[in-house]
């Protein structure tokens, strides 16, 4: 059977991070199946590597006019599509599976730049509801808003965690530290948060948790990692109204292979965000032992467990007080460390594969 999945997201974090794992497992673990990924050669070339992988040149961009009615053409001889995101072909007439990694756009609307981009993505998910023959979500919670909002029964959407990439569960040698802190300039104590720093990562609120810690004396500096200029730029000012600009380090990117050292220099990792389908970044601090603060909202208490302080996302000052306590308190971060390492055993890119092959011979094998 000819598969395609629709690989163009292939740079992004997220929903990048899910498809690059996806098609670097699917060849090795299914070899029954031909899996044509879609997308730019030059992003993809080293994932079709394999004798059951080709790549057909897809270059519309994401949400663009050309995606919906020029690329759908050269799908007319594949027997099912993949899409990793609810921006599916309205043309393409075959099958297709869709994962919905969340409903962010549907329930946050005023975070998006325009009113268009949330009619387009109510159009979307209304005809995913109708046409895609399974929905994976990537936690119950997903599932939950899939359910609620699109009016879908149940047993169309099925729940497949995201995995953790074994690098996060190296323990970092100090040679490696140190040589990350000269390469990245990082000499000091951190709270960290990584994220694409858009408006429902809540990082106005996380700055002002900071404030409030830095007049209790904390020697921390807060170091934010991700995010474009732009928003950077915009944090940076949020963070001169509190006085704390100087001790407010941005980073924009960072190499994927720093990651787990850049995590494990950190006393502390916090992810204050509104809303999350998942939230990657909680699974990959916890695999580089370091203790957890975020919010009790969304998924975000699913994937932690009890391995992190969960607390309301808009409120600072108890952000500023669990922000403490775990840094003042060593055995409290001990403990949490190993809660942590023990609950990514439940996420596992290789069992994520497996699952949605799974979906795939259920539906269409």
């Amino acid at each position: 059977m000819r598969i395609a999945i629709d690989a163009r997201m292939i740079l992004h974090s997220g929903i990048g991070t899910y498809t690059r794992n996806l098609i670097t497992n699917i060849p090795d673990i299914d070899k029954s199946n031909t899996y044509i990924l879609l997308g730019k050669n030059e992003e993809l070339s080293k994932y079709a590597q394999k004798p059951n992988v080709s790549i057909t040149e897809f270059h519309s961009p994401i949400y663009s006019i050309s995606e919906q009615a020029i690329e759908p053409l050269k799908l007319w001889n594949i027997e099912f599509l993949h899409c990793p995101h609810y921006n599916i072909p309205v043309i393409y007439e075959g099958e297709m599976i869709v994962t919905v990694h969340d409903l962010i756009h549907l329930i946050f609307p005023q975070f998006l730049k325009h009113k268009a981009a949330y009619f387009y993505a109510k159009s979307l998910f209304k005809l995913i509801a109708i046409r895609a023959k399974k929905i994976i979500a990537v936690s119950e919670n997903t599932k939950a808003d899939i359910v609620n909002y699109l009016g879908i029964k149940e047993d169309k959407v099925v729940v497949i965690y995201n995995g953790v990439s074994e690098i996060f569960k190296k323990d970092a040698s100090r040679e490696e530290c140190e040589k990350l802190r000269d390469k990245l300039n990082l000499h000091a104590r951190y709270i960290l948060n990584v994220s694409n720093m858009k408006k429902h990562k809540n990082i106005e609120t996380l700055i002002e948790a900071y404030s409030k810690l830095r007049i209790r004396g904390i020697e921390q500096k807060l170091l934010l990692v991700g995010g474009k200029k732009e928003r950077i730029r915009e944090l940076q000012v949020y963070a001169e109204q509190f006085n704390v600009s100087e001790d407010v380090i941005c980073i924009q990117n960072i190499d994927f292979e720093d990651l787990p050292d850049l995590y494990q220099i950190c006393d502390v990792f916090v992810f204050p965000s509104l809303y999350e389908g998942f939230g990657l970044p909680l699974v990959e601090a916890m695999a580089s032992r370091v203790p957890v603060v975020t919010s009790n909202v969304s998924s975000i208490p699913e994937v932690v467990g009890n391995a992190g302080i969960t607390i309301e996302p808009s409120d600072a000052d108890s952000l500023a007080e669990a922000i403490e306590k775990v840094i003042s308190d060593s055995n409290m971060r001990e403990n949490m460390i190993k809660m942590g390492i023990k609950q990514i055993e439940k996420f596992n890119w290789e069992n994520t594969t497996r699952k949605t092959l799974d979906v795939y011979k259920r539906e269409f094998v």
